[in-house]
Order: C-alpha cells, then structure tokens, then sequence
C-alpha cells in the first residue's frame, strides 16, 4: 500500500476493491504468471516494463549532476514477486546463512555491526575489515546468477527468465 504506479497507473489500492470473484480471478492471473509460461509473451512484455524516475545523487556539484534511475514496474509483476519471494524465503535464508547471516530479517545489518563491534571491545587484539563493495551487483555474471537460481530456487526461474526474455 502507499507505492508508486507502474506505467499502467495501476495502484494495489485499486484491487482492494474487487470482489470476491474479483480476488479468484486475480489470484488464478497471478499463478499464470508465477508459472511463466511462453505462449503468455506479450503479458510478460507488459509487465516487464517500468515507470523511470530520475533521482539526483547527493553531494554532486550542479555542474556535474548525476542521477540515480529508479525502476518502478507493474503492480501485479510485484505482487507475483512478492508471492515467490515469501514462497522461497525459508530456503534462500537457510541457502545464504553461511555467507550472510541477517539475510532477511529486520535490523540485520546493525546487528552484525553491534556484534563485530562487541566482538573487538572484548578482544582488542583482534580486527575487523569493513568493505563496502560498489555497485557489485552489476560485476556478477548474470548466467552465474541464472545458473545458481536454476539449481537451488527452479520456481524462480521461469519468472525470471519469463521477465528478462519478454522485456522489449
């Protein structure tokens, strides 16, 4: 609720109104397009678009301004991922624990950070290096990521690969 339009100006609030019926239909709509099937193409090239807002970086001068673009899509392309994202949300935490222990929770970075700090307040011999990686998400290989999906989390796949092969 409270979020931005897709470029249809379609908002959530809109569907709070139908009807039961409403709501079946909207539901058998979504799992269509959970299942990403192919003959459905031109819906997914629908949905892969989005509403591009322009965002000014801070601290740039006005002499070299700098934006941020900011990708709104459609509402019912984010209430289909929402719906896979809660279906695979035990096993993409349960998946990425080794590596990223507060993925998904609420405050987990600054519970990592309130641990490491108290970690190092006990131990002062130890140390911890902080590395803020930049812009990392476009340096990993996109046939990595689909790979990794394809083998851990399949139902993701055929969303993703239904969004990324029917975007124009």
């Amino acid at each position: 609720r409270g979020s931005s339009a897709g470029p249809s100006g379609l908002h959530v609030e809109h569907l709070h109104g139908l009807s039961d019926r409403g709501n079946q239909s909207l539901a058998d709509a979504l799992n269509v397009l959970l299942r990403g099937e192919p003959n459905h193409r031109h819906v997914w090239r629908l949905l892969a678009r989005c509403s591009l807002v322009l965002l000014p970086k801070k601290g740039r001068s006005p002499a070299t301004p700098k934006v941020r673009p900011i990708g709104i899509p459609e509402v019912l392309r984010r209430l289909a991922s929402n719906a896979l994202r809660h279906g695979v949300r035990a096993r993409a935490r349960n998946f990425c624990v080794p590596v990223i222990r507060r993925m998904g929770r609420s405050g987990g970075c600054e519970a990592v950070n309130l641990a490491i700090r108290t970690h190092l307040d006990c131990e002062p011999s130890h140390s911890a290096l902080f590395v803020d990686f930049w812009n990392v998400v476009n340096e990993v290989s996109r046939r990595s990521a689909f790979a990794v999906v394809s083998a851990v989390f399949p139902e993701l796949l055929l969303f993703l690969t239904a969004i990324y092969n029917s975007a124009p």
